[in-house]
């Protein structure tokens, strides 16, 4: 089922979304930008793009989007090549984001 017994958060309708920019907003964008690069560097891609799609949902898009294309980039070329959709998904990521990056300046 849906349910893991892991969190009460589970059993109702809430937004990690909202969560993580409440955490953006108290913390600042750019110490969330920089545990995301910290978090890169170790080579968690996924969170790292976590911090930086929280930080880009929080009107910090521009600062983000370099971050989130390197985290694209790794998962890509750290696996994201064995699946068809996956690796589909990420090059098409990584084409949008290098897009608005552009459209940025």
């Amino acid at each position: 089922g849906w349910f893991r017994f892991a969190s009460t958060t589970e059993l109702y309708p809430d937004s990690a979304d909202a969560a993580l920019a409440e955490l953006v907003a108290v913390a600042g964008a750019d110490a969330a930008l920089d545990r995301a690069r910290a978090a890169l560097a170790r080579g968690d891609a996924v969170l790292a793009l976590r911090l930086a799609e929280a930080v880009a949902a929080t009107d910090g898009a521009e600062a983000a989007r370099p971050l989130m294309i390197e985290a694209h980039r790794h998962l890509l070329d750290y696996g994201g090549s064995e699946s068809f959709w996956e690796h589909g998904w990420l090059t098409d990521r990584i084409r949008t984001l290098e897009a608005e990056r552009a459209a940025d300046v």
